[in-house]
């Protein structure tokens, strides 16, 4: 699995992101998160002209609605809409192990929500370096609170586990990827700063 964020990306990444890394390695999967939501734009366009001749696995990874005339320009795609759990967004908000259990009950795909924790936990490390985050001030102000609950180092070494699980993940290393989750959010909390 490899995933890759559209906002800065450039024709020449994503075709080298989409080419797999060797002439024996077996298919993989890409996840691109926001390219069908970007503004318009001429890198936009060669992107998803790139996109019309993949002919790999590709997960395009929306958080926003896309306008039906869009999906229907990329002709070999299938289209699955997932309401996400509210529970996730709680669950990252307060990093609780009894909302994991009540998500994983609920059947959602752990790697999403391990994709979306390892997002989260990098705009955790980001809100600390004022000005480096751009987001809604509702927003912001959510993640400076939960951040400050946490050191720098903490948040970097949560980022380096997580980091580590991913790179399991990706060799099949990980045998239980909720129990992974599960002792890297205890490592980080059971040294929690308080303010």
């Amino acid at each position: 699995i490899q995933k890759i964020e559209s906002k800065n990306l450039s024709a020449a990444g994503l075709s080298q992101g989409l080419t797999p890394s060797s002439l024996f390695s077996s298919s993989r999967l890409v996840i691109i998160e926001g390219l069908l939501s970007l503004p318009p734009s001429n890198n936009k366009k060669k992107l998803i002209d790139i996109l019309k001749n993949n002919t790999g696995q590709l997960i395009l990874y929306e958080t926003k609605n896309i306008h039906p005339a869009t999906i229907k320009s990329l002709p070999t795609t299938q289209v699955f809409n997932f309401k996400e759990n509210p529970l996730i967004y709680k669950f990252l908000e307060t990093f609780d192990l009894k909302i994991l259990d009540q998500i994983i009950a609920s059947r959602q795909p752990l790697e999403m929500l391990f994709f979306l924790l390892a997002r989260h936990v990098r705009q955790l490390i980001q809100v600390k370096t004022p000005g480096a985050l751009r987001l809604a001030p509702w927003q912001l102000g959510k993640l400076q609170k939960q951040s400050s609950r946490f050191t720098a180092d903490q948040l970097i070494n949560l980022h380096k586990n997580l980091y580590q699980i991913d790179k399991r993940q990706k060799t099949s290393q990980t045998k239980d990827l909720k129990m992974e989750i599960e002792l890297c959010i205890l490592k980080t909390t059971a040294h929690e700063t308080h303010t």
